[in-house]
């Protein structure tokens, strides 16, 4: 089934987002141990440190919908039966993740291709050679909060299908 497929994908992606994790805390180690131990201090490193903490929020987004830990308002939310939730569910997924999603898609692959085309790196000396690979990341990560949005929208309308009890 292409949800499990999209799922999967999630997960992994989730699974990325723990790893970049630790990678920006040896680099913020490396950082504090080079800058006041050595008095050394990197721009590339330092740019590193916010690519990766990018690389977290944004390979964590389609992991956060699936395990439903995004942000809503709760606080209306519970006190909905769990039919009420899964047809609020499909049809905010409906009006404003995917809209919103292919929007942000279409507009991050712009700015990375012309990124990519004029070979865009950092300003900082010692920064960066390259910068349009993390663009690509942030295309990437909005194509899978797309396809986990279908994903959740698929899943909840088997389960109203299958007939929710109130």
């Amino acid at each position: 089934m292409i949800t499990r497929r999209i799922d999967t994908l999630s997960r992994y992606c989730g699974n990325l987002s723990g790893y970049a994790t630790m990678l920006l805390l040896f680099f913020i180690l490396l950082d504090v141990v080079l800058r006041f131990v050595f008095s050394l201090s990197f721009n590339m490193l330092t740019e590193m440190e916010w690519h990766f903490f990018g690389l977290i929020f944004l390979l964590g987004g389609g992991y956060n919908l699936l395990e439903d830990k995004h942000v809503r308002v709760d606080f209306f939310y519970i006190a909905f039966s769990e039919k009420t939730k899964k047809i609020l569910s499909v049809i905010l997924h409906l009006l404003l993740l995917i809209p919103w999603s292919l929007i942000s898609m279409i507009t991050c692959y712009h700015y990375a291709a012309n990124s990519f085309y004029i070979r865009e790196a950092s300003a900082n000396p010692g920064g960066l050679p390259a910068i349009y690979p993390i663009k690509y990341v942030v295309v990437f990560c909005f194509l899978m909060m797309f396809l986990q949005g279908i994903s959740e929208i698929i899943k909840d309308i088997k389960k109203l299908k299958e007939g929710w009890k109130d």
